[in-house]
């Protein structure tokens, strides 16, 4: 199964503390046009519903700007307010670029934590949410920075909320860190091996 997208099934989601804490840690993020929230954590206590199961969490982080560099996306909704329209050249158009993302920071945090017991059980979650703090479906992996450094520290799964194409609503999906970074690849047009990934015959595309 290593190689696998592991597609949940119908009700079935992360456990609720892991969610609530990355929703909670998104709603910090000073950053203007995505807010992103990371949880790093590991089931301590497995229970018939999953969506109850109890959680060590690592690390939590949001994205934004490196260091003490404020975000100018609250700049330009103010200048916008007023007529002026915002130049489409500053950070709010190359957010990819300048921010931090939230994957980065959970990682970096989270190392020095479950590395001393291993990677073995880790799971990620990575929540969007709008500009009222509420949860909202993101769309396919498409940072090939991020999918690489999770594949890289050896953390198996990574959890998405994602918008599903075929009836326009949005689910709970679990990669493993390999269908992640092969999905990343994918959507960024850049070269992948398409015998990395066997797919289940049953999955539903997003």
């Amino acid at each position: 199964m290593k190689n696998e997208v592991m597609v949940m099934g119908v009700g079935e989601s992360p456990p609720t503390a892991a969610i609530t804490a990355a929703i909670e840690t998104a709603r910090m993020s000073p950053c203007a046009k995505s807010k992103r929230g990371v949880v790093i954590f590991r089931r301590t206590k497995v229970n018939a519903d999953s969506a109850t199961d109890t959680v060590d969490v690592f690390a939590a982080e949001c994205n934004g700007p490196p260091g003490d560099v404020t975000c100018t996306g609250d700049r330009l909704v103010a200048i916008g307010q007023v007529g002026v329209e915002p130049s489409r050249s500053t950070c709010i158009a190359h957010c990819r670029e300048v921010a931090v993302h939230a994957e980065t920071r959970a990682l970096r945090y989270a190392y020095r934590d479950y590395t001393y017991e291993g990677a073995e059980g880790i799971e990620l979650l990575h929540v969007k949410v709008d500009a009222t703090g509420a949860l909202v479906a993101g769309g396919s992996p498409s940072c090939s920075s991020c999918s690489r450094e999770i594949l890289d520290e050896g953390i198996p799964y990574v959890w998405l909320y994602q918008a599903t194409s075929f009836d326009g609503g949005a689910r709970w999906v679990r990669y493993s860190a390999s269908a992640f970074h092969h999905r990343t690849l994918r959507a960024c047009g850049l070269p992948y091996e398409a015998a990395v990934v066997a797919y289940p015959a049953d999955q539903v595309e997003l």
